[in-house]
């Protein structure tokens, strides 16, 4: 298994407008005498610097990557156990998946393996979604791998992996390295709503003909991890 590149972004994005109405209705009347009373968007009253998390009520629903799924998983778990009047449900339709229903206000937490574009950007803005807080909640590693009876290619260039992805590219082993057997490579690849496959285009150019680059080639087998056999 060798590790080729760095994945900058692990993302979880919220919306602060989104997720206000809840937290207003959680936290206004607190009665500790020795906090100090602050005014909330909306007119609401909160309690500086503390949380009171045995009074918070409501659901709080997250979706989006694969990736980042296992996170918000254990945050929700562990939120759960001190606000257990609040349902966290964490679902997880893949990164671009999750900015659409974070867009319709179907969602208060988008998890992400990629930043949000401009487009995505504009379709919340549309929706009255402006306020967006983004938070890096980790950095992996986005590696390629290849069966453990590929013998030969142990060493592959952004190059290579290029001419091995891009669309009506290498279809054998041999068309990236004449010295490898004429063998047919299969794919498997996430689809098409993965911010890991984003990143991937990205990364080894192969964004299409808007960015002067070739296109990557169709989606074989969605929702798998990267590896050639």
């Amino acid at each position: 298994m060798t590790n080729w590149t760095r994945r900058p972004w692990l993302l979880g994005l919220i919306a602060a407008v989104a997720v206000v109405p809840m937290v207003a209705v959680a936290c206004g009347g607190g009665d500790d005498d020795d906090a100090t009373a602050t005014e909330a968007p909306g007119g609401t009253t909160s309690t500086a610097g503390k949380v009171n998390y045995g009074k918070l009520s409501g659901e709080v629903k997250i979706d989006g990557s694969s990736t980042v799924f296992p996170i918000s998983q254990a945050v929700a778990e562990e939120f759960s156990k001190v606000a257990k009047n609040v349902r966290a449900n964490v679902a997880l339709s893949g990164t671009g998946g999750g900015f659409e229903k974070f867009c319709r206000k179907e969602i208060q937490v988008s998890d992400a393996s990629r930043p949000m574009n401009q487009t995505e950007k504009d379709k919340c803005a549309a929706a009255g979604i402006t306020d967006i807080v983004e938070v890096q909640v980790a950095i992996d590693a986005l590696t390629v791998v290849v069966n453990p009876q590929n013998t030969w290619a142990t060493c592959m260039t952004p190059a290579e992996l290029q001419k091995l992805f891009q669309k009506d590219g290498a279809s054998k082993w041999s068309d990236i390295n004449p010295a490898w057997p004429a063998e047919n490579v299969k794919f498997y690849f996430p689809g098409a709503d993965s911010g890991t496959f984003d990143y991937f285009k990205e990364a080894i150019k192969l964004r299409g003909e808007a960015s002067k680059e070739p296109p990557h080639r169709p989606t074989a087998r969605p929702r798998k991890t990267t590896t050639c056999s």
